[in-house]
């Protein structure tokens, strides 16, 4: 019996069949930004951007559904052996407390915590009260903008296959970093020139940074911590700095939930 083609696990990863390259990503990691370098890369991002202001649905609505991803997806996955795969991963605390965020704003998410918890939240919830029903969650299985970080495909190549690049050790270079691991960003030519298409995408950038991102340095939140504050179901221009989530308990729950990505980033950091 065959394996299954484990591409097609959830987050779909990006794949290129002309550069040979796959990159496994994960929501609340910088995904806008990895996602706007790959629709650049193969030449879709005036039309993702013509389709909508968010590229995620131009990828979750039009990309992965296309004959040609889905041929790229099944070349991949026959000749694995030659393709270059990078993964995208962020400190799993970091990602937890940005998830938690992400779960306050948006129902559907919400809906997946309620599951798995025996308190009201209708009126909001703190960090630790996430965390405790995310704790009882198949974390491997659950919504993406929750599920670990950490892919099967990284357990059938193995570790030494996966490039992985860890956010909170590159800093704001991740454009770079990609450019540098996969070749440099295609463009569109005759369309636009070189210096065009950088301005194109620092705009994608700059549009995400503004209308998804939270301000975590926000001048009103000055007690020592809020693991247990709780957050109403609003969008908050403002939100408490990570630490100021970091308790012994709340970081040991964070280790237990998410073992898989810890794994991963303590092996990253092992090798640098």
């Amino acid at each position: 019996m065959s394996q299954a083609n484990l591409l097609l696990s959830p987050p779909l990863p990006l794949v290129s069949a002309k550069k040979k390259y796959i990159i496994i990503w994960t929501p609340k990691v910088a995904s806008n930004i990895v996602l706007t370098w790959y629709m650049r890369d193969i030449g879709l991002l005036y039309a993702a951007n013509f389709y909508s202001d968010r590229l995620h649905e131009f990828r979750g609505n039009v990309l992965v559904n296309s004959l040609y991803y889905k041929k790229w997806v099944e070349w991949a996955w026959a000749d694995l052996n030659s393709y270059k795969i990078v993964k995208v991963m962020r400190d799993p605390f970091k990602r937890a407390v940005s998830s938690y965020r992400h779960v306050l704003r948006y129902p559907e998410q919400r809906a997946v915590i309620a599951k798995f918890s025996r308190q009201d939240l209708s009126n909001g919830f703190s960090f630790r009260q996430f965390l405790n029903a995310l704790a009882k969650a198949d974390i491997r299985n659950t919504d993406i903008h929750l599920r670990q970080q950490h892919h099967p495909l990284q357990d059938f190549v193995g570790k030494e296959k996966v490039d992985v690049i860890l956010l909170d050790v590159i800093g704001d270079g991740l454009l770079k970093i990609l450019d540098a691991k996969l070749g440099a960003m295609g463009t569109e030519e005759p369309f636009e020139s070189e210096e065009e298409m950088r301005e194109r995408v620092a705009a994608n950038i700059k549009h995400y940074t503004e209308t998804h991102h939270a301000n975590y340095s926000g001048d009103s939140f000055g007690a020592d911590s809020y693991a247990d504050e709780v957050f109403t179901l609003e969008d908050h221009k403002e939100f408490p700095a990570f630490e100021k989530f970091l308790t012994p308990e709340t970081g040991a729950l964070v280790r237990q939930i998410y073992a898989a990505d810890y794994a991963d980033m303590d092996y990253i950091l092992q090798k640098t």
